[in-house]
């Protein structure tokens, strides 16, 4: 048989595909075993990537450290170093001895290096450089007057490249994620852990190419991410969507009792959820407007709000447009009602933009026994804010 016009195949997402090409079935071996929670450094394992950072664009990893206290460890460094006092162009972000953070945007010929005000520990955290500022977990925590174009040199996580290219203070730690978007906002990189062959990788879902330890040792794997059918609040866990809006959405879910009550929501305005504790069925209150459905909430139901119009169970039951709220867009409660949260059972979510463009596609999985929302379109988990544990269903 004639292979001579097969196509190579790329395969995304470690995932086996079959395609029919001139009659033909052409497999591609997955580019990896399984996404995992985290890789582990014990301070001598790192990643180098080729991308340059810039002032005008925003890096964001999920991480968490060993020790909080005690030793010097980088979370990322992009620079160029000439010599000891030639540091070229350089950021970074440090973990100090005396347990702050320092983080440095130094322009060629700059000493600037700002102490970071933050009460630290060893729980995951999101860490964002996005124009000026620093964030951690959304909130921010240093602004700098200093903008660089372009970093001296590529991005290197978990240490610091330095005089000769030798590389100086690891970090022991857990890295779960890491992303970077351009001025544009467009998104150059995004890295999310990896197992292939029994050995830890970050893979890029951009560029389909996986990045390895360019230390000593391995990395230690944290679990496996396994697709389950659904995740259930038990009243006190939540999960933030990190989406400052009501979007657009897709949704399966039901409650167990009649006593729960926020689905999804932002703040008073806008949330699927229980008309009321005398008439339990879902509603979606849009703008202050109830839109009320017939189903009982201790059913299950696919719901959708797209384009202004709101779906139960493929009944179309009102028009209302959408309207920009201000605040972050919650699975199982709503801003307004924070730390409570509501009984539910989770099993997808896919949240749009208004423009019609897919933003969020949430499927329940879990790592070990705990309970996530991994987002299909940035590979990213989302965990529980709250207290407790999700509920987990079966593997599928």
């Amino acid at each position: 048989m004639d292979f001579s016009n097969v196509k190579q195949l790329i395969i995304p997402e470690g995932e086996v595909k079959q395609i029919a090409i001139g009659g033909a079935i052409v497999w591609k071996k997955p580019l990896y075993d399984a996404q995992i929670e985290y890789l582990e450094s014990d301070g001598t394992q790192w990643i180098s990537t080729p991308v340059k950072i810039s002032s005008f664009g925003r890096l964001e990893v999920d991480a968490s450290f060993t020790t909080w206290a005690g030793a010097v460890d980088t979370l990322w460094c992009a620079r160029k170093i000439i010599t000891s006092n030639n540091i070229q162009n350089s950021f970074a972000l440090f973990k100090l001895a005396n347990g702050t953070l320092g983080w440095d945007v130094r322009p060629n010929g700059s000493t600037n290096r700002i102490t970071v005000n933050f009460a630290g520990d060893t729980n995951k955290h999101n860490y964002r450089q996005a124009g000026n500022a620093l964030y951690i977990d959304g909130t921010q925590v240093a602004t700098t007057t200093a903008t660089i174009s372009e970093s001296g040199g590529p991005l290197y996580l978990f240490v610091s490249n330095f005089v000769n290219d030798e590389m100086t203070n690891p970090a022991s730690g857990r890295l779960y994620k890491a992303e970077y978007f351009d001025e544009n906002g467009n998104l150059v990189m995004q890295l999310v852990p990896v197992r292939k062959d029994g050995v830890g990788y970050l893979f890029d879902r951009v560029s389909q190419t996986l990045f390895g330890n360019q230390g000593s040792g391995n990395f230690a794997l944290g679990p496996d991410i396994v697709p389950i059918e659904y995740i259930e609040s038990t009243g006190t866990q939540w999960i933030n969507t990190e989406l400052g809006y009501f979007p657009d959405f897709e949704i399966g879910c039901k409650m167990r009792e009649s006593v729960g009550n926020v689905t999804i929501g932002v703040n008073q305005a806008w949330a699927f959820s229980r008309n009321s504790a005398t008439d339990p069925t879902w509603k979606l209150l849009a703008n202050s407007r109830t839109l009320k459905t017939s189903v009982p909430v201790t059913s299950y139901v696919d719901a959708s709000y797209k384009n202004g119009s709101f779906v139960a169970n493929s009944t179309v039951i009102a028009s209302e447009p959408n309207q920009f709220v201000s605040g972050d867009m919650l699975v199982f409660t709503r801003g307004s009602n924070l730390p409570a949260s509501y009984p539910a059972v989770l099993y997808y979510l896919k949240c749009y933009d208004w423009n019609g463009n897919l933003v969020r596609d949430f499927i329940p999985v879990r790592a070990g026994t705990a309970g996530y929302l991994l987002d299909k379109v940035s590979g990213r988990l989302f965990g529980n804010k709250g207290t407790g544990d999700f509920v987990c269903g079966g593997d599928l």
